[in-house]
């Protein structure tokens, strides 16, 4: 397969690694070219943003397109039985590892694009971005997998529903509405590229919080195919040198004779720039059939103690922004109703990495991170003093975080509880409860509430819907009518406002305002079915009424406008044709 080696300069040895090296470790001899597969992967991702522009343009254009071909949709087929086109790219690209390897993170997720330029301009920039390499964090991705993928069958099996009815899903028509809002999607993706890379090396968002990742990784173990070595290999450290997927492919080679680490994304750098040309990528034994010939010439980065606290620090921070399961904690919500899990998984292991360089800027002698001396000679630096303070600031916002959640849990739980789930939702049914205990609770619950939305930093639209509820019970219909204004105006993609608003406005008689609010909860949530069921009711009470005045043609439009979200009725269609009928001629 080989020629005959190039040959490889050996003046100088055991030099530090070249400055646009991702590896700690030093380069044994000569120094590292620059790989020719990093612009090819560029030019293939950037060909995958042109395809993700094109679907939302055919969207746009058509008002309906293939369903988002995003992994995290598949979670939709586990719990509800929708087999979407995101659901068929994760079930293909993982039978494609099992044959290839893990190359569908390195050669078409648009966020390996997102954080690969990160690490390029910090690079430019003279930051090498060095990983964390952190055991206990490392198993979040698999976690975080399990639970997005399989929870929500185990969630069916403990409620004795069984499997859902499968069926396809191809085509939507409404292509955002799994997605995040604008402000918090832009966040999410500066976060989880920038940032992460910076603070935990390069694709520190894959290794410590993509959940498609987590699963990529354990069928890589099986995969024969992946990155080998010949006899020619030198041991010079080019490939560990160039690897931005932090694996350490000269040990790994020199060790089983292939690239095991399941983080190797196959991006064919190492493969680029061996001087010897010793390595290939090739077929043979998986991972998980390969012994190691010695000992790793490495240690841990980090003791048991740290990595504990790295654990707890992440267990903490995921639990307050996104709390528990609702199947079985429905009081337990998600930071502001908002907060999706990709973002919370990165926000979680940055307050792990922040908390540990808290303590390990405290306690050291002399220690850096990245460019910056933090400690030196028992001394803080000034940028220890400035990592200090933005770490503060950072905890101090989890604090709070913590401290808004817990105002918010306390009064959810209030409103589960049976004399408070007992009080019906209507106009000063506070008053007529037959419970004693019934307004205490509710005054409770309105006090904890009010306090959580006046700390909060954003507005939460499940609060102020649960706030509205509560002023409904009391009979301060004005203020429940403010705050689901305020919610919609806040989210103005979260449908329960607008449904919630609706019911409102039934109960005051406001049937034409109802019915244009229930619309639009319905656009907002065209798969909930649940919902789409009030809003016909709400929408066939109006047409009712408006028939019942002698406007038939009005009713007709009102009870067409459901039509788009309401199965074929023969006996739907036999009142519009009674209506027709009434129309004098």
């Amino acid at each position: 397969m080989n020629s005959e080696p190039k040959a490889c300069d050996d003046r100088q040895d055991r030099r530090p690694a070249a400055a646009g090296s991702f590896d700690e470790e030093p380069v044994r001899r000569g120094y590292p070219r620059a790989s020719k597969m990093g612009r090819r992967r560029a030019w293939v991702l950037l060909a995958i943003h042109v395809a993700i522009f094109g679907h939302i343009l055919h969207w746009q254009l058509a008002g309906e397109t293939l369903a988002p071909l995003e992994p995290s949709e598949a979670m939709y087929t586990t719990a509800r039985g929708a087999v979407n086109a995101g659901a068929i790219l994760l079930i293909v690209s993982m039978l494609s590892v099992l044959i290839l390897g893990r190359w569908f993170c390195g050669w078409a997720c648009h966020l390996v694009a997102l954080q690969d330029g990160s690490a390029w301009l910090l690079k430019k920039m003279g930051v090498r971005p060095r990983p964390l390499r952190s055991r206990a964090l490392a198993l979040v991705p698999l976690g975080a997998g399990l639970f997005m993928f399989g929870f929500p069958l185990y969630a069916r099996y403990a409620k004795d529903l069984g499997l859902p009815e499968f069926g396809l899903a191809i085509t939507k028509t409404e292509f955002w509405e799994t997605f995040p809002g604008f402000w918090v999607g832009l966040a999410t993706f500066v976060f989880c590229g920038f940032a992460m890379v910076y603070l935990l090396g390069a694709k520190g968002f894959c290794f410590y919080a993509c959940p498609y990742g987590g699963l990529f990784g354990v069928v890589d173990r099986f995969a024969p195919a992946r990155i080998r070595v010949t006899d020619a290999c030198k041991g010079c450290g080019h490939c560990s040198a160039v690897c931005t997927s932090n694996v350490r492919v000269a040990d790994e080679v020199a060790r089983f004779g292939a690239v095991v680490d399941s983080g190797c994304m196959k991006c064919m750098d190492c493969v680029s720039v061996c001087p010897e040309e010793a390595l290939y990528f090739g077929f043979g034994k998986p991972a998980a059939a390969m012994k190691a010939r010695s000992k790793p010439r490495w240690t841990s980065q980090f003791s048991w103690a740290e990595e504990g606290l790295l654990g707890l620090a992440f267990a903490g921070t995921l639990f307050v922004t996104v709390g528990l399961p609702e199947d079985f904690f429905p009081w337990c919500s998600r930071l502001y109703a908002q907060l999706p899990l990709l973002f919370a998984l990165g926000i979680a292991s940055t307050t792990a990495f922040l908390a540990l360089y808290v303590g390990k800027t405290l306690r050291r002698r002399d220690l850096s991170f990245q460019n910056w001396t933090l400690r030196r000679d028992g001394r803080l630096t000034r940028a220890g003093r400035v990592l200090l303070a933005l770490a503060g600031l950072w905890l101090a916002f989890v604090l709070h975080s913590a401290w808004v959640q817990s105002l918010t849990w306390r009064g959810y739980r209030i409103m589960g509880q049976d004399a408070v789930a007992a009080v019906p939702v209507a106009p000063g049914s506070l008053e007529r409860a037959s419970s004693a205990e019934a307004r205490p609770l509710v005054m409770k619950a309105r006090t904890l509430l009010d306090r959580a939305a006046a700390w909060g930093l954003f507005p939460d639209p499940l609060v102020s819907n649960r706030r509205a509820k509560l002023a409904v019970m009391i009979g301060d219909l004005p203020e429940a009518t403010r705050l689901l204004e305020a919610s919609i105006a806040a989210a103005p993609d979260f449908a329960t406002s607008y449904l919630e608003l609706a019911l409102l406005q039934v109960g005051q008689g406001q049937m034409a305002l109802a019915a244009a609010n229930a619309l639009r909860a319905a656009s907002k949530a065209p798969d909930d079915e649940e919902l789409k069921n009030t809003v016909r009711r709400i929408v066939f009470s109006k047409a009712e009424q408006e028939a019942m005045g002698g406007e038939f043609e009005r009713a007709i439009r009102t009870i067409e406008s459901v039509r788009p979200f309401t199965p074929p009725s023969a006996e739907l269609d036999e009142f519009v044709n009674l209506l027709r009928a009434q129309i004098p001629r």
